[in-house]
């Protein structure tokens, strides 16, 4: 029962947080956001798959690679809000 809540609560936290403001407090913290990988902002869709591929078990070891899984399969990618603030 403790797994099926901790899921819920871990997806429910990065889909809203990400899918409102493109943010979560650790990525405040790192002053980065999600973008697609063309630089855009994430459709909707980008975020529910991004949120589903967190919650696999063997995600977080995913990052062993260049990239994690669920930034792969979204197709979006963690992107430095400063750097973004230039280009614009």
């Amino acid at each position: 029962m403790f797994l099926l809540i901790n899921t819920t609560v871990v997806f429910i936290y990065y889909f809203v947080s990400e899918a409102s403001t493109g943010l979560t407090v650790g990525k405040l913290i790192t002053q980065t956001k999600v973008a697609t990988q063309d630089g855009d902002k994430p459709t909707t869709y980008n975020i529910f798959i991004r949120s589903l591929w967190r919650i696999v078990p063997l995600e977080p070891v995913s990052w062993l690679s260049a990239t994690g899984w669920h930034d792969r399969q979204s197709n979006t990618m963690v992107v430095s809000i400063t750097a973004t603030l230039d280009i614009e």
